[in-house]
């Protein structure tokens, strides 16, 4: 096992029901482990493995229940991740709803290239990447990104 196999890789922050009721009012935060997230760009995935992890996204996605609609005929959660360029490294997760997403923050993207461009070395340049989700609605949705979110997590860890 990789010798970071004891650390935490990400930490989830705010998972709590909203103080108000209303539609997108579920949020919470996800923070990836710089190191995790240097062994994912690195990673190249192919094709292959790039829809086997679509897939058990899919069946995922299923098992919480929140398919509202088919899913080969919406190509809104046929993909359900989205991953920068090439690499294992996660762009982004959607599942069903109204533009329901956990996407890497703008400013964890933005640090996070400019890093890669510069060094590509020491991940103790750079802090924790940031996944913040977009118009969750119910706390379904909320636990399904999480889950999702998990198991890239895992993979990624022992790529």
């Amino acid at each position: 096992m990789p010798e970071d196999y004891e650390r935490f890789v990400y930490d989830i922050q705010g998972f709590v029901p909203p103080s108000k009721i209303g539609l997108g009012r579920w949020e919470f935060e996800i923070g990836l482990d710089p190191k995790i997230a240097i062994r994912a760009r690195r990673k190249v995935i192919d094709d292959k493995f790039r829809e086997e992890a679509q897939e058990q996204a899919r069946k995922i996605i299923l098992g919480f229940n929140i398919v509202r609609f088919k899913l080969n005929s919406l190509g809104e959660i046929q993909n359900p991740y989205s991953f920068i360029e090439d690499s294992l490294l996660l762009r982004g997760i959607k599942v069903p709803g109204n533009a329901c997403d956990l996407s890497l923050s703008e400013s964890s993207r933005d640090d996070f290239c400019e890093f890669w461009e510069d060094t590509q070395q020491n991940s103790d340049e750079i802090t924790r990447l940031r996944y913040t989700p977009h118009n969750i609605d119910n706390p379904m949705q909320a636990a399904c990104l999480i889950s999702l979110f998990t198991y890239w997590a895992n993979t990624a860890r022992f790529a």
